[in-house]
């Protein structure tokens, strides 16, 4: 019959995609369970209402309003980060990303301190190790009585001078991104050398040796003890 309905009508709206923008990701290479500052904005023809910050390694890390957080949880290894943002209509922008390496804290090993206990005239030879995700590249050592006495890139060394007394001998090493380990520690124990015991000497100081001498003899000496370090008389 060719006749038309009446219209019926409703609304479309047609919006821009949000774009999402990282601004900053802080330390960009960190040690673990140290916290990492994420900064990220949207930009979009309406409003942005959400954000989503997700890793390669440990999957979603933020979803919420707040486009800014921070996190000491993130796993060991080097992440790629990404983050997205959605509009007021439901709309999300692509994701955009970045790299953040989480660098595991290496641990220190103490492996020998021979010999021990020691005395204080010995030379004692100090040996340590440890463990990374990288290398390690710098060792120390102290001592409760004498500070640091070696800082260096050796794992083994010899070191004499030690003050007498019973010690705790820290160790620690260092990775190549500059991060220390936890110290750990053992005692050592130094003792006195005391020489041992030397026989007194006696000296006769007159008469002098192959004189001839008449009537009464009067005669003088002197006697030194080495350990006492004094003369007797």
């Amino acid at each position: 019959y060719g006749v038309w309905s009446d219209e019926v009508s409703g609304t479309l709206v047609v919006t821009e995609k949000p774009q999402a923008f990282i601004d900053a990701i802080s330390p960009d290479t960190a040690v673990e369970w140290q916290i990492v500052s994420f900064e990220g904005h949207g930009t979009d023809d309406g409003s942005i209402e959400r954000h989503v910050w997700r890793s390669s390694l440990d999957g979603e890390i933020h979803n919420g309003t707040t486009s800014d957080f921070g996190t000491d949880g993130l796993s060991v290894g080097e992440h790629t980060i990404y983050f997205r943002a959605q509009d007021n209509y439901g709309v999300w922008s692509d994701e955009v990303s970045a790299t953040l390496t989480i660098n595991g804290r290496p641990i220190a090993f103490i492996d020998l301190i021979t010999p021990s206990p020691a005395l204080d005239t010995d030379t004692i030879t100090f040996s340590g190790s440890g463990a990374d995700d990288g290398s390690i590249v710098r060792y120390a050592w102290r001592s409760s009585f004498d500070g640091e006495f070696y800082n260096g890139s050796e794992a083994e060394f010899d070191h004499s001078s030690s003050s007498v007394g019973t010690h705790t001998i820290h160790f620690k090493v260092q990775d190549n991104y500059g991060v220390w380990s936890d110290e750990v520690s053992t005692t050592l124990t130094i003792t006195e050398h005391i020489p041992p015991n030397q026989k007194p000497t006696i000296t006769i100081t007159s008469p002098a040796n192959n004189s001839e001498i008449s009537g009464t003899v009067k005669i003088a000496g002197a006697a030194h003890d080495a350990d006492r370090d004094t003369t007797l008389t």
